[in-house]
């Protein structure tokens, strides 16, 4: 019998780089953070 693995790699992205609306790289530490949202959610 073979162990079972299990791994999810998660990443926050924060950019739509063709969307006019999106804040300049130097803002995106201050953005919230949606991973306590939606990573519970898809677990």
């Amino acid at each position: 019998m073979h162990p079972s693995v299990f791994s999810v790699d998660v990443e926050e992205w924060f950019h739509i780089l063709d969307v006019p609306s999106t804040p300049p790289l130097e803002q995106w530490a201050a953005l919230p953070s949606r991973m306590p949202t939606i990573f519970p959610r898809n677990m």
